[in-house]
């Protein structure tokens, strides 16, 4: 197999492909100024449960776990070496490309596509159906799609860990903003529909307690309360329901959720 050959059968997003696209990102934006999402938007305030970040270097094997994406972050990128810093530049693009202005969050696209286009090379060992030789690229469809399910896999598996809830019962009806909580930690969000009633199984060790909340309750504005807080310059949210409160990334997740429900 010559590199030429196997690079003809890879399906890569090319400049005009990732052009077309963002043409239709830009006629189903929110506007000019709240970008693509806008501050009304599940994405841009949806998070999950702090179990969830147990989850993080689950999804990062995962993601190695794909030849081409262990051999491309093996041969050009500096996150083993340096962890905090590639930590920092990927979150700089996502959260730009997120909570940016329509342009910036298109440039920012641009910007990322033009750096996966140099991130190309062969397998250095065969591994599993790719044998030695054989040719990736950071922009391939089926290497992008494989990072992206790693996410939505570990947030199902986390789930049925932490709460006893099976993937095959959790209906997923999209994915939320990613954000950055309070103590630093990064969130990729996911919603899903669970059959109700429901059967919970929470783990003792880990889970304290499991709430349900009916959605009108969350909604009586009387119920909810923003209150300052330290090193931040947005408020915190502050649910009471009854004797809970339920607050920070929770609460995030809550507002938005329920403003796209009005």
């Amino acid at each position: 197999m010559t590199p030429a050959t196997e690079r003809d059968r890879l399906e890569i997003v090319s400049a005009d492909t990732l052009e077309r696209e963002l043409s239709f990102v830009r006629g189903a934006a929110a506007g000019p100024l709240p970008g693509i999402f806008g501050p009304r938007s599940i994405t841009w305030g949806i998070n999950r449960e702090a179990a969830i970040f147990l989850g993080a270097g689950r999804a990062l094997l995962l993601q190695l776990a794909h030849p081409c994406v262990a051999a491309a972050v093996e041969q050009h990128s500096d996150t083993f070496a340096n962890p905090i810093g590639r930590f920092h530049r990927t979150f700089r693009t996502v959260f730009t490309m997120v909570f940016g202005t329509l342009d910036q969050s298109l440039d920012a696209a641009r910007r990322l596509h033009r750096r996966h286009s140099a991130i190309r090379g062969t397998l250095r060992f065969a591994a599993g159906p790719f044998p030695a030789g054989s040719s990736y690229c950071a922009n391939e469809v089926s290497a992008l799609r494989w990072v992206h399910a790693t996410l939505w896999d570990t947030a199902l598996r986390e789930s049925e860990e932490e709460i006893g809830l099976s993937p095959a019962d959790a209906i997923r009806l999209g994915s939320l903003s990613p954000i950055v909580t309070v103590t630093n930690f990064y969130v990729e969000p996911y919603v899903a529909a669970i059959p109700q009633p429901y059967v919970y199984r929470p783990q003792e060790a880990e889970i304290a307690e499991l709430l349900e909340v009916p959605v009108p309750a969350l909604m009586d504005p009387a119920i909810l309360e923003k209150k300052p807080y330290p090193g931040r310059d947005e408020p915190v949210l502050f649910y009471h329901y009854g004797k809970q409160v339920i607050w920070g990334a929770t609460a995030r997740m809550l507002e938005e959720l329920l403003e796209a429900l009005r």
